[in-house]
């Protein structure tokens, strides 16, 4: 009896520690690393959640990702929202935002303490995208797409930094 209390306490320890707040050098070190990437040009953003404007919002289940590297942005992600015709519409057999193309009117904003804001076109043979990106100094992200023949829609995800970007 006294070993299972000893297990389930030695579990809910391990289970704690895991979940406890950054150390000052561990938050630094993050923000540094959040730094190199967003202004590097060179993260992948790994998406786990969609937030349609028009529809309900859901975990993603699938590896879905979003990438910036050098002057390109390259796009995985799913499609739920209304399309307005066009050569743009979202087929049902290959749908979702997907393209590896050059980025546009890139801006970026921000810095180390407060988080990153990136705004940038995207102009592909499907359709063309206006984004904004934020990544917080943790290195959550979230993503705002509004393609020009279908609905805004909005997506959440963690940055996997250079060393683990490759896919």
């Amino acid at each position: 009896m006294k070993h299972i209390l000893y297990i389930s306490m030695g579990i809910l320890a391990l289970v704690f520690a895991s979940c406890a707040p950054l150390t000052k050098a561990q938050e630094a070190e993050l923000q540094a690393k959040v730094k190199q990437a967003v202004e590097g040009k060179k993260f992948r953003i790994a998406v786990n959640y969609v937030n349609p404007i028009k529809f309900q919002s859901r975990a993603l289940s699938s590896e879905y990702d979003f990438a910036i590297k050098a002057d390109s942005a390259f796009s995985y992600l799913p499609y739920f929202g209304e399309s307005y015709g066009g050569s743009a519409a979202y087929d049902s057999n290959d749908g979702g935002i997907k393209f590896k193309e050059p980025m546009q009117e890139y801006k970026l904003s921000g810095n180390e303490k407060k988080g990153y804001e990136m705004s940038f076109r995207i102009k592909s043979p499907r359709d063309s995208y206006q984004i904004f990106l934020s990544v917080s100094t943790t290195g959550y992200a979230s993503i705002s797409i509004t393609p020009t023949q279908s609905s805004q829609i909005n997506y959440n995800g963690e940055l996997v930094f250079e060393e683990n970007a490759e896919k």
